[in-house]
């Protein structure tokens, strides 16, 4: 999930707008938040949604995931959009400005996501917005990335100490189930069950009689590649199969072929070709994902206390 709303934090831009709204009298002008010198809209807040809907819509993601990415930001968006004010004027302090050329590069990178320009105008549009409003939220998304970068990414560091350290205080965290290694045999249940049953028997009588066939295609591998509809299992750790699965390819001798086991979807033959121990994973083939871990932790850590510091001398104001 936190990967997820990292991406749309880099996806969505920031909205907020001119002094003047205070002058609105509109239900979708109503003032949610003041944030310095800056106000927040009911409106502002309505844009910033459908600025993130829009993203992932364009993304590819499925309706399961949009469902679920929105669902926070509807609980929690205003404080994404202080958050976001904050950083901006972090930038504008610093002097921090965005050269053109960045600019149009990003517009054409959103555009990209779109199958005609025409689609994009239209998805602008639909969202209440113009091309010179999308303009201005690169401007923002842009600030508050370098400036973020430059107080809170620049300053974390982890050692290769670190990393040794964090593995041997949770080794637990590195510990391989046992798993086996598996070539298979599938054939899916068609509208006789019966005849799928009846195939099956035929190839397990090949794969017990293998002189039956021509010497060249007498290994379970052969046999798997002329009658499987489904590619060869491979290697699957203990918890990730079906529990009456499991208990049959985990009770085979290396060499040794199941008899059918019947799935949801169809009847599997096995053939066991090694068992892999429980084992702890060695420091050198997890270290890069420890690295990226406390990475990570440091990094939210300290952009929290920073945006916690910035909080502490701004005015802010949730109406």
């Amino acid at each position: 999930m936190k990967s997820k709303l990292l991406f749309l934090l880099i996806m969505t831009s920031f909205i907020f707008p001119s002094a003047n709204c205070f002058a609105s009298t509109s239900y979708e002008d109503k003032i949610i938040a003041v944030v310095n010198d800056d106000v927040i809209t009911l409106k502002d807040y309505k844009e910033y949604l459908g600025i993130i809907q829009m993203s992932l819509v364009s993304s590819g993601r499925s309706q399961e995931e949009i469902d679920e990415i929105m669902s926070y930001y509807q609980t929690n968006g205003l404080k994404s959009l202080i958050d976001d004010k904050l950083l901006v004027d972090a930038a504008d302090a610093k002097g921090l400005t965005i050269r053109d050329e960045m600019i149009d590069k990003r517009i054409e990178e959103l555009k990209e996501k779109y199958p005609s320009e025409e689609m994009f105008l239209k998805d602008v549009v639909s969202q209440g917005m113009t091309l010179t409003d999308v303009r201005q939220k690169i401007i923002n998304q842009l600030k508050a990335k370098y400036v973020e970068e430059a107080e809170v990414r620049s300053k974390v560091f982890v050692s290769p100490q670190d990393v040794s350290l964090f593995y041997f205080e949770n080794k637990e965290k590195f510990q391989r189930p046992a798993s086996v290694d598996l070539d298979s045999i599938f054939i899916a249940y068609n509208d006789n069950p019966e005849q799928t049953k009846d195939k099956i028997k035929e190839i397990l009588d090949l794969v017990k009689n293998p002189q039956k066939l021509p010497e060249s295609q007498r290994s379970f591998k052969d046999i798997a590649k002329k009658f499987s509809e489904s590619p060869s299992i491979g290697i699957i750790q203990k918890g990730e199969m079906l529990p009456k699965i499991e208990k049959v390819v985990f009770s085979l001798k290396v060499g040794e072929t199941s008899g059918p086991v019947e799935a949801n979807s169809g009847i599997f033959i096995f053939h066991l070709k090694e068992k892999i121990p429980e084992e702890l994973a060695k420091l050198e083939e997890v270290k890069n994902k420890i690295y990226d871990f406390l990475f990570q932790q440091r990094l939210t850590e300290q952009r929290n206390a920073w945006l916690d510091s910035l909080k502490q001398d701004a005015y802010i104001e949730i109406k």
